[in-house]
C-alpha cells in the first residue's frame, strides 16, 4: 500500500511539472507574437529613407565633400526595432534547450510515445529551434535562419557528410499533408539540395508514396525522431 502511495505521488508530480511547463511554454509563445506583430506594425508605419546612394554620393563629390566628412545617416527607431527583433526572437533557443532537456528525461524512463506527445503541445517556431540544437549538440553544423517568417519553406541547414541538407519542421498532432511533402520535395529540387522533412504527426499513405518517389528527400519522424532528440541515434541519413 506505501509503495503504491510513494509510486502515485511520483507520477503526481511528474504530471504537475509537465502542466507548469506547458503553461510557461504557451506563456513565452503568446508574448512573442505579441512582440512580433508589434515589430511588424511599427516597421510598417516608419518612414522609409528616400534618395538614392549613388546619387547622393555623385552630389556630395560635385560640392567638394569627402565621404569622411559627411554626417553619418542614423537609422531609424524602425530598423533598430526590427534588428532588435531578430534578437529577441532567439528566446526561442533556450527554451528550446529546455524542453529538449524534458524530452530525454522523458524518453529516458522508457516512455517515448509519451515524450512525442510532449513534443506536439510545444510552440512551432521553438519545434525547429529544438531539432537545430539537436543537431548542434550531436556535433553537426548548422544554420539558422534570420527570421521565422518568409523562409522560404525552409526551416535551417545542417552540414551532413559535406553538404548542407534543407530542413521543414511541422508540429503536427495528426497527419501530415501530402501537400507539405510536395512543396519542400519541390524547393529541395530548385535548391539541388537534399532535405529532411521532420514531423512529430502521422506519416500517411500518400505522403508515405511522395518520400518514395523523391529520393533526395529524407522522413523523420516517430520513435526515430525522439531517439535522435535524445542522441541515442544520428538521423537516419
Amino acid at each position: 500500500m506505501e509503495e503504491w502511495e510513494a509510486r502515485s505521488k511520483t507520477e503526481n508530480k511528474i504530471m504537475n511539472k509537465d502542466k507548469v511547463a506547458n503553461i510557461a511554454v504557451r506563456v513565452l509563445t503568446r508574448l512573442g507574437r505579441w512582440v512580433d506583430r508589434f515589430a511588424d506594425w511599427l516597421v510598417d508605419v516608419t518612414p522609409k529613407p528616400s534618395g538614392d546612394g549613388e546619387e547622393t554620393r555623385d552630389r556630395s563629390r560635385e560640392n567638394g565633400e569627402s565621404e569622411t566628412e559627411r554626417p553619418r545617416v542614423e537609422t531609424t527607431s524602425g530598423e533598430r526595432f526590427a534588428a532588435g527583433r531578430r534578437e529577441g526572437e532567439r528566446w526561442r533557443i533556450p527554451q528550446s534547450r529546455k524542453v529538449l532537456d524534458r524530452i530525454t528525461e522523458i524518453a529516458d524512463e522508457g516512455q517515448w510515445g509519451r515524450a512525442l506527445a510532449y513534443l506536439r503541445k510545444v510552440d512551432p517556431l521553438v519545434f525547429e529551434e529544438i531539432l537545430l540544437t539537436a543537431f548542434e549538440r550531436q556535433g553537426y553544423r548548422i544554420e539558422r535562419n534570420e527570421r521565422y517568417s518568409g523562409d522560404g519553406g525552409i526551416d535551417g541547414r545542417v552540414m551532413i557528410g559535406g553538404r548542407f541538407w534543407l530542413i521543414q519542421a511541422k508540429r503536427y498532432a495528426s497527419a501530415i499533408r501530402p501537400e507539405h511533402v510536395q512543396e519542400f520535395a519541390d524547393v529541395c529540387r530548385r535548391q539541388e539540395r537534399n532535405g529532411l522533412f521532420i514531423h512529430t504527426g502521422r506519416t500517411g499513405p500518400n505522403s508515405q508514396r511522395l518520400f518514395e518517389s523523391a529520393p533526395d528527400l529524407h522522413l523523420l519522424s516517430g520513435r526515430k525522431l525522439i531517439d535522435f532528440l535524445v542522441d541515442r541515434d544520428g538521423p537516419g541519413v
